[in-house]
């Protein structure tokens, strides 16, 4: 082999390690369904609203973590409900969660929360994942109890559009 094949080669060789040592950096949101799909949703003022805090590309058996939802003052949390395991804190002033057993994390979601939301008044609400107090940013800990640096992220509501209540009138009107 002459020395242009063999650099060639090694190069593709580290290039093909590298690709396949990566790992993602997983990243936590608020999501308005449990799949993780949908991380801008709607709200009716006064009403309870479901939604997950998820995390996603946790290519890990994942076990805890560790984190804060910002939310505005007009946003109350009406309710929390955590996987089997200890949480420690509050969702919104930072929460540490060790779950009882580990939850695999490759290719799907990782509900970490469900939560009851009530906007008490705005239009748009904006909210965001940060690092807990305790640490630089957010946090997901493997069943070996590896940290491992995660990505928080924003999500937003909206106010929903009120259905407009229509008299008998009204409906024959738009058939004439």
């Amino acid at each position: 082999m002459n020395l242009r094949t063999c650099t060639l080669a090694s190069i593709l060789l580290l290039t093909l390690i590298l690709s396949t040592s990566v790992q993602a950096v997983p990243s936590i949101a608020l999501y308005f369904d449990c799949d993780a799909i949908n991380c801008v949703g709607t709200y009716d003022q006064l009403l309870p609203k479901s939604c997950y805090i998820c995390i996603l590309d946790a290519d890990m058996m994942f076990q805890g973590a560790a984190f804060k939802l910002v939310i505005p003052s007009n946003v109350v949390v009406a309710g929390t409900e955590y996987p089997p395991g200890l949480p420690i804190g509050v969702i919104n002033l930072g929460v540490e969660i060790g779950l009882s057993d580990p939850i695999p994390g490759w290719d799907v979601a990782v509900v970490l929360a469900q939560l009851q939301l009530i906007v008490t008044s705005g239009s748009e609400i904006l909210m965001e994942i940060v690092a807990h107090d305790n640490y630089a940013t957010p946090i997901v800990a493997d069943n070996l109890a590896d940290l491992h640096e995660a990505v928080g992220m924003s999500s937003s509501m909206t106010e929903g559009t009120p259905a407009e209540s229509s008299t008998w009138s009204d409906v024959k009107s738009m058939f004439r």
